[in-house]
């Protein structure tokens, strides 16, 4: 007959609040608590400074909303908008301008259309993309008079609990 004995510490350690995957002395995943939400930092590319940042509600663990610096510039070009921790929408910033141009929604966590906003040479662009199972299925392109922001600002006028652009540079 065998017996196993379980040792249990007297005191609990307690988890901790950054780990460093890559041992470069580095933290690349950290996390700042408030009162009713946590902040988890993510360096992606290993340099020092956070390029996703998310923030969730500490009483559910839901996702509340989230930025992106997805070429590693320093700059959040990309926003994630949720609604009772499912994602709505990814809006991106990919001129750098302060104005989304390009919008995913999402249902059920899939996208099911996307809009880019486009300056050309002939004039302004709104390209829509319908898709069935993540699949493009349909595409529309519209001449506008709309500008950059104009677009923007109907865009995260249209969301659940949309933010503004976020200013702050990645750490």
């Amino acid at each position: 007959m065998f017996t196993f004995f379980v040792v249990q510490s007297a005191v609990a350690e307690e988890a901790p609040r950054y780990w460093d995957f890559n041992n470069d002395g580095k933290e690349d995943l950290w996390y700042e608590d408030s009162e009713f939400s946590y902040l988890e930092h993510l360096d992606r590319n290993y340099d020092g400074t956070a390029d996703q940042r998310t923030q969730y509600d500490s009483r559910t663990d839901w996702p509340l909303y989230g930025v992106d610096d997805n070429d590693f510039d320093g700059t959040f070009e990309t926003r994630h908008v949720f609604k009772n921790g499912t994602i709505q929408a990814t809006l991106v910033d990919s001129n750098q301008d302060e104005c989304f141009d390009i919008i995913h929604y999402y249902l059920h966590d899939l996208v099911f259309e996307s809009k880019r906003f486009e300056a050309t040479e002939r004039g302004n662009l709104v390209t829509t993309i319908k898709y069935k199972y993540q699949f493009p299925i349909a595409t529309k392109s519209q001449d506008t008079t709309q500008s950059a922001c104009d677009f923007h600002k109907q865009t995260i006028s249209d969301l659940p609990s949309s933010h503004e652009m976020p200013k702050q540079s990645s750490n």
